[in-house]
């Protein structure tokens, strides 16, 4: 079920896929190209959740957040079981990916 959720992601232009995580950093699901294997995820995942722990150090809580690379964005939004993560293309389209 989260695997058709994620795909309708990808109606964003400029979206490349989407993946999510548990609070722990554990891969709940993705809709990503085969190039994105559940060992890299797995790893990202990790990472996410101590960024959200530095980030959320000082007592506030992150809802979100956007980290830019050269050709890419990831995007990272707090849920209620762990966060979402997007991964799309630098012109991509911001009002329509946070309506997504």
């Amino acid at each position: 079920m989260i695997a058709q959720i994620l795909a309708a992601m990808r109606d964003v232009d400029g979206v490349h896929g989407s993946f999510v995580v548990t609070r722990t950093g554990q891969l709940a699901g993705k809709d990503l190209p085969p190039m994105f294997d559940d060992a890299v995820l797995s790893e990202v995942g990790r990472r996410v959740a101590r960024l959200h722990d530095g980030l959320c150090a000082g007592g506030d809580d992150f809802e979100q957040c956007v980290m830019r690379f050269a050709d890419h964005k990831l995007y990272l939004r707090s849920v209620p079981s762990g966060f979402l993560c997007v991964l799309s293309t630098n012109s991509v389209n911001t009002p329509a990916l946070k309506m997504a």
